[in-house]
């Protein structure tokens, strides 16, 4: 990644394994971009007073970039390396990974601060209106409602929660509810809007009480939504500036990233955790596409089924782990 540019050896390297292995070897690739620590700022960055964390992020879209139009030049793949990453011959590989794995069943508990779009989320998993959604100012939600939906022979659980911090004074209620109702899960979504521009202090709540309710061990099976996505827009400050979309999307992304992430660790999570905590976008149906991807919502099930393969790899050799009582084990 220290490189400047995409060079000819690089080119001829994935030219040469292309044409050695077939270009079904990108369905499975993760492109690793080394000596990212020693990625300097340029003298003119420098001056401008570009951050260090955007001009990193502009090297990385810049290396995605032309990787992905040497692959299409190349005829390796008719996909872009983002489809590769997020598309739906990724998520065919996931779901086979599960099943094989001796998967049946799914259950996913969504949580997070009132008004997030948890139910609008449990609409799109379940791929039809179940959960009524909220419009106004009251909330939607103030019970703990299981949907079910069997997807790919795989029979998928969605448990909808009510929203915390919603003035009522009913968090502790709320949570009992939740306690009560799953008995075991194996993704636990927490969700919180990416539109706004800072991780707020009812959400560091909602995340301090969810742990203090359900235990650290939970934050193991976490898959965190940024929803909203679709409506991050950039700020008038950027136009401006002529600072592409995707870049402020994707440095947002990773501000939320961060924020949450150091949350964890100042609450007690431990730092392997932590780091271990995957994240990801979800707009609207209608339009699933964000600056960064194509169908967020494919990207979203990618993004559940590695986790859950990563859960059930870990707890045995022969990759199946036995059901994961966060309820009465750890609490």
């Amino acid at each position: 990644m220290t490189s400047k540019r995409f060079r000819t050896d690089d080119l001829e390297t994935i030219k040469k394994l292309t044409e050695a292995l077939g270009e079904k070897l990108w369905e499975h690739a993760l492109v690793v971009l080394t000596f990212a620590n020693e990625v300097p700022l340029s003298p003119t960055k420098k001056t401008d007073d570009v951050p260090e964390a955007t001009a990193f992020n502009n090297r990385v879209l810049a290396f995605k970039k032309a990787i992905n139009k040497h692959l299409k030049s190349s005829d390796a793949s008719a996909t872009e390396v983002g489809q590769i990453i997020f598309g739906a011959k990724n998520l065919e590989y996931q779901i086979e990974e599960f099943v094989s794995s001796g998967g049946q069943t799914v259950n996913i508990l969504l949580s997070g601060k009132t008004g997030v779009g948890k139910s609008y989320l449990t609409n799109a998993l379940i791929g039809e209106n179940v959960a009524a959604e909220g419009y106004d100012i009251d909330p939607q939600t103030d019970n703990v409602t299981a949907y079910e939906v069997v997807k790919n022979g795989i029979s998928i659980t969605v448990f909808d929660t009510p929203g915390l911090a919603d003035a009522t004074g009913n968090d502790e209620e709320y949570l009992r509810k939740i306690k009560e109702k799953v008995t075991h899960l194996d993704l636990f979504l927490f969700c919180t809007e990416m539109t706004s521009r800072r991780f707020r202090t009812d959400d560091l709540e909602t995340i301090k009480k969810l742990t203090e309710t359900l235990g650290e061990k939970l934050w193991e099976h976490a898959l965190v939504v940024l929803t909203f996505a679709n409506e991050v827009s950039l700020l008038p400050a950027k136009k401006k500036g002529n600072v592409p979309e995707v870049t402020f999307f994707n440095d947002r992304f990773l501000a939320f990233k961060k924020a949450i992430k150091k949350h964890l660790v100042a609450i007690g999570v431990p730092e392997i955790t932590v780091t271990n905590v995957p994240f990801t976008p979800a707009g609207e149906l209608d339009d699933p596409r964000l600056p960064d991807r194509e169908d967020w919502l494919t990207a979203f099930w990618i993004a559940a089924f590695k986790r859950i393969n990563r859960n059930a790899k870990s707890c045995f050799p022969n990759g199946k782990c036995r059901p994961y009582f966060i309820f009465f084990r750890l609490c």
